[in-house]
């Protein structure tokens, strides 16, 4: 049991330091470059979005702005959960323990008998339960490793293709009205 607790530890601690960075940002994901005043010549260049590249910018913003929330709250649950599973893991060592140092020696006695094999029921419905658990948070913190990677790509997108950069005016007017 330690060593499956001892891998759903580091998982958590992976995802928790990998969401800390995440939950730690605060800045929305907007678009924070200089607007330029209406009415001027427009030229686009690589510090200028296109109306094209607007839209985009906007919806990039918009998914992760989602993303941030879910992960964030996704993140706050394991705690709880890898805590679960180790006082499942202790009841697991404890009950091993007793069965290791009672076993039943006597044939003839019924009513020992009968409770030993009630308690080795007990064990091993507790340890299905532990597999099930284990193998649940595994699965979840996984998807949410993923999910952070996919965050992670799209916040460097972000960052690279639309954080900073200017736009016009009418541009940004004639794309956020349309929406």
């Amino acid at each position: 049991m330690n060593k499956l607790l001892q891998g759903a530890t580091a998982t958590f601690l992976v995802v928790v330091l990998s969401g800390s960075v995440q939950a730690e940002e605060s800045k929305r994901f907007k678009l924070n470059g200089k607007m330029k005043a209406m009415g001027i010549e427009k030229i686009y260049d690589d510090e200028t979005l296109t109306p094209k590249q607007i839209v985009t910018c906007l919806e990039s913003s918009e998914k992760l702005e989602a993303f941030s929330t879910d992960l964030h709250a996704r993140v706050e649950k394991f705690p709880a959960k890898l805590s679960n599973i180790s006082a499942l893991s202790g009841q697991i060592e404890a009950e091993q323990t007793y069965l290791d140092k009672n076993p039943t020696k006597e044939i003839n006695d019924d009513a020992k008998m009968a409770e030993r094999n009630k308690r080795v029921a007990e064990f091993n419905a507790m340890v299905s339960k532990y597999n099930q658990i284990t193998e649940a948070y595994s699965k979840e913190t996984g998807n949410y490793t993923a999910d952070n990677t996919s965050f992670t790509l799209e916040r460097a997108f972000f960052k690279e293709a639309c954080a900073g950069k200017q736009y016009f005016a009418e541009d940004m007017n004639a794309v956020t009205s349309n929406q």
